[in-house]
């Protein structure tokens, strides 16, 4: 009888460790799978946070250069400006104004 006993309690020993086996796996599995998917989409959504930033960025280079031309474009205008009154009134040797 003692035998019988014994025997059972291997049996449900055995059966309560390939149970608590299983849902540990299973825990496991589980956990694997959810942090392979965070990390899978942290690997989607960072690159396009940074394009993201790379293109205001360059947006906004591109504004600042595009107002570094006008404004070069009105530097040229002023200096040409300033040499056409320099040259219509351009001093001779005598002190009179010339114009040219």
């Amino acid at each position: 009888m003692f035998a019988r006993l014994q025997n059972l309690s291997d049996e449900n020993y055995k059966d309560f460790l390939i149970k608590y086996n299983e849902n540990q796996s299973n825990w496991l599995n589980t956990r694997l799978t959810v942090l392979s998917i965070v990390f899978g989409l942290l690997g989607l959504i960072v690159p396009i946070c940074f394009m993201k930033l790379y293109q205001d960025k360059k947006d906004e280079i591109d504004k600042l250069i595009e107002k570094t031309e006008k404004q070069k474009q009105e530097m040229e205008k002023i200096i040409e400006d300033t040499k056409k009154a320099k040259t219509k009134n351009a001093i001779t040797g005598n002190g009179s104004k010339q114009q040219v």
